[in-house]
């Protein structure tokens, strides 16, 4: 199993993010975070907090591991 780096699986979160429709204030609303919190998911190499992974990957219609194992 190949893993990938956290710039990678930020981009990986924007590309669902983008597929589903949603913008990054949706996003944000549903996580219950901020929109800027929300875009360093996305835009710089940034650690999504361990509790927010599962909901992200619901939202997302994904498994949490789409976001750093390499497909």
């Amino acid at each position: 199993m190949n893993f990938i780096d956290e710039k990678e699986a930020s981009k990986r979160i924007k590309a669902l993010r983008t597929l589903k429709g949603f913008t990054q204030e949706e996003m944000a609303d549903k996580l219950n975070v901020s929109r800027k919190v929300y875009s360093k998911y996305e835009n710089k190499p940034y650690s999504v907090p361990i509790d927010k992974l599962k909901p992200l990957a619901n939202l997302l219609g994904c498994k949490m591991g789409d976001f750093f194992v390499a497909a």
